[in-house]
């Protein structure tokens, strides 16, 4: 005998505990036969209560012992960067208390940590003051396609002097780029001691041609142009120009002038590490220095926050054309390329014996100069003669340990560098997201084109960008936060779905909370 049986299956409801009955007979009964009829799932009002994900929070708000709520700008006794702890009464808001109790103490960002440190802000300003400064009254306009002319070093009459690196006279400027706007150093040799002929302007030019295999070495001033001008003084003459270092000066300068400070050894081996780097790059180009280019008049040092001092050879190229010597054989080049070895050295040691009143010699080191830099001071003063350091690769072996501390410095300023080009990446983001907010929000002038008239989504923008740089607190004194500016910047570009409340008193507006808050 079957037994037939009508199923009374209750509807589920999810979250409801109470135990539902049978479906079929009593325990023991036969089969069943019944067909279950399933019903749509309904959830419960109930269930949802609480699930509403928390209001986005970027990483640079931070969370207080107290204050679990959203981003309250210029609330009572709080300051910028913190979280009101009267603002915690969102909809669906997780309790503070495990961040209270892992973080300890509430914690503040300042507004500084949102932009490039200061130290690395007065080094850029200061390299756009150089680059920026007034032209000197008395000069030319124009020479060639440079204007603004500034001088370098004492432009007064009869204040040129033989180099005694290249051997003529020659003054250097500043001067701005009109086909680029780039800043260069003119460097103008005296007409009397060297007559612009058209076979040297050709020879500067081959010359420069040959430099472009090392135009982007680090450790070289890049070599842009040879031109020929009369517009100061009214007589022609040679006009070479290469980048230009802001706040740069010679190692003569900053080494070996009177009253300057002599370098130390850690300073020594970042120069030399530095110099032996662009020796490198130099000679395997199949290019020389001929010595003269790596005199301290002829080496730049700028410093760098954060970082090593940084050198660069000035004349890289300019004896090229100057010393009108035809290409050179294999073995001429080899001795040519120990000479600059040989300079290196010598530089090396009018350096360290900066300071002591006589002429450089190996006698004269101080006793505090460690036996490996004078080692290789040594071998390098050799090199002339076929000892010591036959080329740059065997300098390089020498240099090794130096080698390698230069090189976690240099990548340790990387990364330092890129986090810094970070921040101001997210800040002209936010520049350009606040420009494009006002070009909207701020045409009344416009008001009566329908197409463009305040209404609508426009009309939200327009109380969004007065709710975000018009606040007051609640005694009516404007507030600046920077922390609810980046906030609400981001989540604006972000499209996050979270509402604002806010209320016009005393003249600005008073933030009142979150969707779902009641402060208003």
């Amino acid at each position: 005998m079957k037994a037939s049986l009508q199923s009374t299956a209750s509807e589920f409801v999810p979250g409801d505990q109470k135990p539902a009955g049978p479906v079929g007979g009593a325990k023991g009964s036969p089969s069943l036969t019944g067909t279950l009829s399933a019903t749509p799932f309904v959830p419960s009002p109930k269930l949802l209560v609480g699930l509403e994900a928390p209001p986005f929070t970027p990483a640079f708000a931070v969370l207080s012992a107290a204050g679990q709520g959203p981003f309250v700008p210029g609330g009572p006794g709080v300051a910028a960067g913190q979280r009101s702890p009267q603002a915690g009464r969102g909809r669906g808001r997780r309790p503070a208390a495990p961040y209270a109790a892992t973080l300890g103490q509430p914690a503040t960002v300042p507004a500084s940590a949102l932009s490039i440190t200061e130290a690395l802000r007065a080094e850029l300003q200061a390299d756009l003051t150089a680059q920026q400064a007034q032209p000197d009254p008395g000069l030319p306009d124009f020479v060639g396609s440079y204007h603004s002319l500034c001088a370098l070093e004492d432009a007064s009459p009869g204040a040129a002097h033989p180099a005694p690196a290249l051997g003529v006279p020659s003054r250097v400027y500043r001067a701005a780029s009109a086909r680029d706007g780039s800043c260069v150093a003119l460097r103008r040799l005296d007409p009397q001691a060297v007559a612009p002929a058209p076979q040297l302007l050709a020879g500067f030019r081959a010359a420069q041609e040959r430099w472009r295999a090392v135009e982007g070495q680090p450790f070289l001033a890049a070599w842009r142009e040879a031109l020929v001008s009369a517009e100061l003084d009214g007589a022609p003459a040679l006009w070479l120009a290469h980048a230009f270092v802001p706040g740069a000066v010679t190692l003569e300068v900053a080494h070996l002038a009177p009253g300057a400070r002599p370098p130390g050894v850690d300073r020594l081996w970042q120069y030399l590490v530095q110099l032996a780097a662009a020796l490198h790059a130099v000679h395997g180009a199949g290019l020389v220095l001929w010595g003269a280019g790596l005199a301290p008049s002829k080496i730049l040092v700028s410093s760098e926050a954060g970082g090593a001092p940084r050198l660069r050879i000035a004349a890289a190229g300019t004896l090229d054309a100057l010393m009108q010597v035809p290409g050179a054989g294999e073995e001429d080049l080899r001795r040519l390329q120990r000479s600059d070895l040989a300079a290196l050295g010598h530089t090396l040691l009018t350096l360290a014996c900066a300071g002591l009143g006589a002429s450089p010699s190996l006698d004269l080191l101080p006793g505090s100069t460690p036996p490996d830099l004078v080692r290789v001071i040594a071998g390098l003063l050799a090199s002339a003669q076929g000892g010591g350091f036959q080329d740059t690769s065997a300098l390089a072996g020498a240099l090794a340990m130096h080698t390698v501390g230069a090189l976690s410095s240099t990548a340790a300023r990387g990364d330092a560098m890129r986090a810094e080009l970070a921040k101001e990446c997210e800040n002209g983001r936010l520049l350009r997201l606040l420009a494009r907010l006002g070009t909207v929000a701020g045409r009344p002038s416009l008001g009566g084109d329908t197409e463009w008239a305040e209404t609508g989504d426009r009309y939200m923008l327009k109380l969004f960008y007065s709710f975000l740089l018009h606040q007051v607190d609640e005694a009516g004194q404007p507030t600046l936060d920077w922390g609810v500016l980046a906030e609400s910047l981001n989540k604006l570009d972000a499209g996050v779905p979270e509402s604002v409340g806010w209320a016009w008193t005393l003249g600005g507006w008073r933030y009142c909370g979150r969707h779902g808050d009641n402060d208003c």
